[in-house]
């Protein structure tokens, strides 16, 4: 591999040009591809490349031969004779094999390519990047990792996750395996007692929503009861207090001590009409209710009869009142009058002895109210004066033969629902 010290130039590769760089310090081989940081330098004098003589180097002091730069170098050369040997076949002969100039310093490994001699070198390091994620196994080479994965294809599979595994590496995932198993059994655990709780608190939501529901259900029963209650005393506000007039009341007439509400006819003289008016009148801007109503119970009718509003001032206690003008009233034989004008006769409005007729006006819409034991007759299109209400309108009966009787309800359990109204 070397020449002898009587050559030339003895301490020159015998494989490659190889020469010192002075201008930088490093000498450098192309056959090596790599420059030699382990410079040799000889009595603390760089040399520079001679340009006569490029294997050696020249000083102030002389010429001085690297020889132990050149034994560095020798290590990373191909050895003629072991080449040599190693192309040779059992026959003797030589065959062609690529050279391999790469050999690692550490193994008796060869390499063609300086590329493959430094991922070799990794395997001498304790630097391992490539790890698998079955197993706790590690490598500095990519291949290495991409051989022991094919492994796992026939190794024994995980009963928690499925993966299959080295055998030596079996217990160790295992163990990884069943630690994480716990510990999702426990968030398992965890979730269910959470949802557990959740549903508690969910069904005593329900519960104290249903009770809240049917609390306020009966709350509002109530508060309904109660402004059905307060709708019928604003509804009767205005009756209770009234009565027939003695002081209005024709001679025919008498006013029985019962709260004054029932008339009888005590007269002789039949088939004279006499009149009797109540004490109080209609008051439209009543702020109580917006319906005046009234009830008349028959006792005893014995040819005809008829009641109902007319002004109190204007009207004489002898006579047919429901004719003249601004009487709205019914006649038992069922016609009807509107401000003094008959409507017709309606058999539908006919009454007598035994019946409640209640008659009423809503004093917001102007509307007349007909109704017969407790049921509401057609009325449609009946309207009211617009001084209706003007405090000249009194409720009004006029008796006509001996003996007729009848008793009034100004607001008191009447037979007719005004709520329905």
């Amino acid at each position: 591999m070397f020449r002898s010290p009587s050559d030339p130039n003895p301490f020159s590769s015998t494989r490659c040009p190889y020469v010192f760089q002075a201008r930088c310090g490093r000498p450098y081989c192309p056959f090596a591809h790599q420059a030699d940081d382990t410079v040799d330098v000889v009595e603390g004098c760089l040399g520079y490349v001679s340009k006569t003589n490029p294997t050696t180097t020249t000083t102030n002091d002389g010429q001085h031969p690297y020889r132990r730069k050149l034994r560095s170098h020798a290590d990373i050369e191909v050895d003629e004779e072991e080449d040599e040997k190693e192309n040779r076949g059992p026959d003797g002969r030589k065959r062609k094999v690529p050279k391999v100039p790469h050999r690692c310093a550490k193994c008796p490994k060869k390499f063609v390519k300086f590329s493959g001699l430094q991922r070799h070198y990794l395997t001498h390091t304790d630097l391992k990047e490539f790890k698998c994620r079955l197993c706790p196994y590690e490598s500095n080479q990519k291949e290495h990792l991409e051989r022991h994965m094919s492994i796992h294809r026939y190794g024994e599979k995980c009963r928690f996750c499925g993966a299959p595994i080295v055998p030596q590496w079996f217990k160790h995932h295992e163990k990884t395996c069943t630690a994480a198993e716990e510990r999702f059994s426990q968030l398992q655990n965890d979730q269910k007692k959470l949802l557990e709780k959740i549903n508690e608190l969910e069904k005593q939501q329900k519960e104290q929503s249903k009770a809240t529901a049917d609390q306020f259900s009966k709350i509002l029963e109530k508060i309904n009861e109660l402004e059905k209650e307060q709708k019928q005393r604003k509804a009767l506000l205005n009756f209770r207090q009234n009565y027939w007039d003695a002081n209005v009341c024709h001679e025919n007439l008498e006013i029985i001590a019962n709260k004054s509400l029932i008339v009888h006819h005590k007269g002789t003289n039949s088939g004279y009409c006499s009149s009797v008016f109540a004490k109080h009148p209609i008051l439209q801007d009543n702020k109580s209710s917006d319906i005046f109503y009234y009830e008349i119970a028959i006792g005893n009718e014995e040819n005809w009869m008829s009641f109902g509003f007319a002004v109190k001032q204007q009207n004489k206690l002898d006579g047919t009142i429901r004719s003249r003008k601004g009487t709205y009233a019914i006649d038992s034989d069922g016609k009807i009058w509107i401000n003094g004008e008959g409507k017709g006769i309606n058999d539908e409005y006919c009454y007598g002895e035994g019946d409640t007729i209640g008659i009423g006006v809503n004093l917001a819409t102007r509307h007349i109210i007909f109704t017969k034991n407790g049921h509401r007759l057609d009325s449609y299109g009946l309207l009211v004066a617009s001084s209706f209400g003007d405090d000249s309108f009194h409720p009004f009966v006029s008796l006509h033969d001996s003996g007729d009787k009848i008793e009034a309800n100004f607001g008191a359990n009447f037979k007719f629902a005004l709520e329905a109204l």
